[in-house]
């Protein structure tokens, strides 16, 4: 085992990811399910803070069991396939909804598995068996920006970022679904699946630096997430304040709005009633 210190305290950020569409096209023979989706990092970001020390210590969200804590399981694999033991004080700052479907616990593990990666002058395709064997979204963190994800959303081909403004406003119904992938993936009917064209059409229109098509963005969880008082309220209440497009990030139940411009993203915020309720905020993709 190989002991990896620090020179110096270390700021990493870990940003959240919107799906720019996600269509699901069949289940594999593994009980995984093949999807098309378009990830894109967004300015919403935990922060992971480690700083020099002579042995491991974590300071642990409590909101986060043990047996879900990606962070630890990332470590533990680093210790497994790497040999590698990290000496530090790490701090996870958590600004990332919890189980909203943008991915902050895969970002934390991607971000900090990257930033192991620089220090011990291991490369992000190396990375890349343990990436996938922490979580289907932690690959992506490895680098985030845009790409599309199919597969079980590990096989990642980089895509240039939207060419034009592409305004965000994010909510975050307060809705539990207890076991939520496995329950809204069981609620899947036939009429949720789809080729994925629409998905790869958008892929295409990044490809060529083009404005993407907001009409095409979809999301296979839409109709069962509308089942839920809180999201459909929300979804509303987006439409209500002047979004053109609405859909869940991931299996939600966050949603996006997407709005015509930046001003009118901006005065939504101010000038909708449920704000409160449904904690807006206005967000941007990060590259």
């Amino acid at each position: 085992m190989t002991d990896l210190r620090l020179n110096k305290p270390l700021r990493l950020l870990a940003p959240a990811k919107i799906n720019l569409g996600l269509e699901i096209t069949g289940k594999r023979p593994d009980g995984y399910h093949e999807i098309v989706t378009i990830l894109q990092t967004i300015d919403l970001c935990d922060e992971i803070v480690l700083t020099p020390a002579e042995r491991f210590a974590y300071t642990r969200d409590p909101r986060i069991p043990l047996q879900d804590d990606l962070i630890l399981r990332t470590l533990d694999l680093v210790r497994a396939r790497l040999g590698l033991s990290l000496l530090a004080e790490l701090r996870v700052h958590k600004q990332i909804p919890l189980a909203g479907g943008l991915g902050g616990g895969s970002s934390d593990a991607g971000t900090l598995l990257a930033a192991i990666g620089r220090l011990a002058g291991i490369s992000d395709a190396e990375l890349l068996p343990i990436a996938a064997e922490l979580g289907s979204d932690v690959p992506f963190f490895l680098r985030g920006g845009t790409a599309l994800a199919t597969g079980s959303g590990t096989d990642l081909e980089p895509l240039p970022s939207p060419s034009t403004p592409f305004p965000l406003v994010l909510v975050v119904p307060d809705v539990g679904i207890p076991r939520k992938t496995a329950t809204l993936y069981a609620s899947l009917t036939a009429g949720d699946f789809s080729d994925g064209e629409l998905t790869r059409q958008i892929a295409n229109q990044l490809r060529q630096v083009n404005p993407i098509d907001r009409a095409m963005l979809q999301n296979a969880f839409a109709r069962a997430l509308d089942a839920y008082a809180p999201i459909r309220e929300a979804r509303d209440a987006l439409e209500r304040a002047g979004a053109n497009v609405v859909l869940p990030s991931g299996a939600g139940p966050s949603l996006i709005g997407i709005f015509p411009s930046q001003e009118s993203a901006e005065a939504a915020l101010i000038d909708w009633p449920s704000a409160r309720r449904f904690l807006p905020r206005l967000v941007a993709a990060r590259r």
